[in-house]
């Protein structure tokens, strides 16, 4: 399953799935996980494209959503933010 509400994401397979290279893709995307990956609430992208949430991290899964939430950067944020 590629969605993160399963509390992971298969990069790869998504660029796979839609022909574009994924670490390209999701080049300003990937840093903005870095915070989360210091307080072990992510773990660091695998080498084939895995971004999985550690236990502690499950509760603040909108957090590594929102990375990829192409709404927030247009200031169209259609969800509830995180306190």
């Amino acid at each position: 399953m590629t969605l993160l509400c399963n509390f992971q994401v298969d990069l790869s397979h998504m660029g796979e799935r839609f022909s574009l290279d994924y670490r390209s893709y999701f080049a300003d995307d990937l840093p903005q996980l870095e915070p989360l990956v210091q307080d072990g609430l992510v773990e660091p992208l695998t080498a084939d494209g895995q971004v999985r949430m550690t236990p502690n991290g499950l509760p603040f899964v909108r957090l590594a959503a929102m990375a990829f939430d192409r709404y927030l950067d247009q200031g169209k944020a259609r969800y509830s933010k995180t306190l």
